[in-house]
């Protein structure tokens, strides 16, 4: 559990415990209950019915609804059932999305020429990204509690830290938008210390690191620009 303290200020010493002891479960837990805990937060505060009101104004599908249609969907989405889908669900998700970037870090270390555990790829990804994901996360409870008007916050939107925040996402082209948003200081220090995890944890240079984490970014703009299109 110290790890969880120590990856602020001594990131070295907890990816060296990972490469000695391959831990990973307690990280990967530990992210996804931050993760189900700012959903939560997010429904008792801006309120599922305007998340869900949010996303229709940007989706296409949405927009082929009916104005009754679009009601009873956003009703629907402050219902018990639904909320606590979500935050199960939001959170399964994170624990999964970590499980596969540790997949992506053994390829990266394999292609470098030094293999490393699954497990050993898991707990870098896990620990790379819990102490961005508090930050971030302390700064978004900032924000919401902070404003006079909570029902306009758009959750996804909520920190100014991207290039995609100083357009209009009305008017910007979505690719384009999707791409600018994906240009984030919160990215670029995930980016940074998943290299530096896993340079530690695979042996490898940071450069070689730091390049297999680009590559693994530039996929995933990619994928997020290609989306924008459909929904």
């Amino acid at each position: 559990m110290k790890q969880l303290i120590e990856v602020f200020y001594a990131p070295g010493k907890v990816f060296d415990y990972v490469r000695d002891r391959k831990a990973w479960v307690i990280a990967t837990l530990a992210n996804v209950l931050l993760i189900s805990f700012t959903i939560w937060f997010y429904y008792q505060t801006i309120g599922a019915e305007n998340m869900a009101r949010h996303q229709f104004e940007n989706s296409k599908f949405a927009a082929q609804m009916s104005d009754d249609q679009k009601q009873q969907a956003i009703a629907a989405a402050a219902s018990p059932t639904r909320e606590a889908v979500g935050i199960v669900v939001g959170g399964v998700f994170g624990g999964v999305f970590i499980l596969v970037v540790g997949l992506l870090f053994m390829a990266i270390a394999g292609v470098s020429g030094h293999s490393i555990k699954f497990s050993q790829g898991a707990g870098t990804a896990a620990y790379a990204g819990w102490p961005v994901g508090v930050i971030k996360v302390l700064l978004s409870v900032v924000v919401v509690l902070a404003a006079a008007d909570k029902t306009d916050l758009d959750p996804q939107h909520l920190l100014a830290f991207n290039i995609g925040a100083f357009l209009d996402q009305h008017t910007t082209a979505k690719p384009l938008y999707a791409l600018a948003s994906s240009l984030d200081i919160f990215i670029l220090a995930q980016v940074l210390l998943g290299a530096y995890g896993l340079s530690r944890v695979a042996n490898i240079t940071f450069g070689k690191a730091a390049g297999g984490m680009i590559a693994i970014w530039v996929v995933l703009t990619i994928i997020a620009m290609g989306l924008s299109l459909v929904f």
